[in-house]
């Protein structure tokens, strides 16, 4: 069975985990060093997971159509593609 996260986008989650888990030992600025640099990849990792899985649902996000109207297919709502009421 394929996992439905991708390894290298789980990558920098787990080695943001281990900096700050490391640092717990370490004290000062090398401490503070490894828990900003744990802290930027865990927040960098999960935007690439969250990319990751809006890429990777079908039917949505790539001009197929889905939720929301016909054209793009994303299902978020646009105030450029309304009808304009006006004459």
């Amino acid at each position: 069975m394929q996992s439905p996260v991708n390894a290298a986008t789980l990558g920098p989650v787990i080695a943001g985990l281990a900096l700050v888990t490391i640092s717990r030992s370490l004290d000062g600025f090398a401490q503070g060093l490894c828990i900003g640099a744990g802290i930027a990849l865990i927040l960098g990792g999960v935007a690439l997971l969250s990319a990751h899985q809006r890429r990777s649902r079908p039917g949505r996000g790539n001009g197929e159509g889905g939720e929301g109207g016909e054209r793009g297919g994303d299902g978020m709502w646009l105030p450029s593609r309304d009808e304009d009421p006006r004459p």
